[in-house]
């Protein structure tokens, strides 16, 4: 990713926290982790590993939507919250900076998707073998 894309990022990192926060809390709560008073906890680590991976990203081929096999598995609208955030706030970025070619804007787009999902498909699989409440979901072939 463009290294001044990657510091957009970083200097919007206050409105893209608070825009996850806004769209967790219209989800609907299905366990107690899954309240955003919760998850707030967990933003900054996960924005920090979401940051560092894509300073370094170097794949950026496409990642499907994670997959979760547990109802209630509450990683699923966390990580789907913090995509429309972090896009929405990559966009942005993008309109300020009339410089980049629409190539760097696709790369940007690209490499931050797959970067997130890689992330939340590794996350969401952990909850997903530590859950026991619900009965799993067969996986879509």
């Amino acid at each position: 990713m463009e290294k001044s894309l990657l510091r957009a990022l970083h200097d919007r990192r206050v409105q893209i926290r608070s825009r996850w926060k806004t769209l967790l809390d219209i989800e609907r709560i299905h366990t107690p982790l899954a309240d955003p008073a919760t998850l707030v906890f967990l933003f900054d680590q996960t924005l920090d590993e979401i940051l560092a991976a894509l300073a370094e990203a170097t794949d950026s081929s496409a990642q499907p939507k994670p997959e979760c096999h547990c109802d209630c598995n509450p990683m699923r609208d966390y990580f789907t919250a913090l995509e429309q955030a972090l896009m929405e706030a990559l966009i942005l970025a993008q309109t300020k900076q009339h410089t980049l070619s629409q190539a760097a804007r696709t790369a940007a787009v690209d490499e931050l998707r797959t970067t997130l999902r890689r992330i939340a498909q590794r996350e969401i699989a952990v909850y997903d073998t530590l859950c026991q409440q619900k009965p799993r979901r067969p996986a879509r072939p």
